[in-house]
């Protein structure tokens, strides 16, 4: 969802316009390999890493990548962790020693503006308005109309990407029961995937 957007939340969250999209694979014996990488208009590059759990070793793996992109593309790279997990975020944000110190961006997905995320006109932005604190009332009200007039493709990508963000809070439920009734082709699509099928049918167990 973020690769392909352009909206409100990337823009925030990365500084500016994304000029391009880079994919790069950080040079070690065991490749690592960076969430999102891009290069924003004004030349400077950023790069997004999505956790949805807490990790206290997360600012020693962003330190190792921080110092692997600077050898790659030797220039400061500004980091940002966006954090989309229901419990409350406890990671640090910095790392300091005797040799050295450090520090990335932590935001919370929750400190958005989920208004302004509702109200763009980027459909990925208002789906994450859902973990800005929007209820998915109003979410369903903005992004059903959008899904059900696009492509088979399309429409199937983004109810598995609803699907996966309503996940993260536990609130499944709404997009199954709609996609269920409204939308059978592409509920039966979902249900296939080796993913989200099998945690569909448990959802729906219980």
């Amino acid at each position: 969802l973020f690769r392909r957007s352009k909206g409100v939340a990337i823009q925030r969250l990365l500084g500016g316009k994304v000029a391009e999209w880079l994919n790069v694979e950080l040079p070690r014996v065991r490749n690592r390999r960076v969430d999102i990488l891009a290069r924003i208009e004004d030349g400077s590059f950023a790069s997004l890493e999505l956790q949805s759990c807490n990790d206290r070793t997360m600012a020693q793996r962003q330190a190792g990548y921080y110092l692997d992109l600077l050898r790659l593309l030797k220039k400061h790279v500004r980091q940002v962790v966006l954090y989309v997990g229901a419990e409350p975020l406890s990671m640090p944000d910095h790392l300091r020693t005797s040799a050295m110190s450090f520090r990335y961006q932590l935001v919370d997905i929750r400190s958005l503006d989920g208004e302004a995320l509702l109200a763009s006109k980027d459909l990925g932005d208002a789906m994450l308005a859902l973990l800005a604190g929007v209820d998915t009332e109003r979410v369903g009200r903005r992004v059903w109309p959008e899904i059900e007039e696009m492509e088979a493709g399309a429409q199937e990508d983004a109810i598995t990407e609803l699907l996966l963000i309503s996940g993260l809070r536990r609130q499944e439920d709404w997009v199954l029961e709609r996609v269920r009734t409204l939308m059978p082709l592409s509920f039966d699509v979902v249900m296939k995937n080796k993913v989200l099928g099998p945690m569909v049918r448990r959802k729906l167990a219980e």
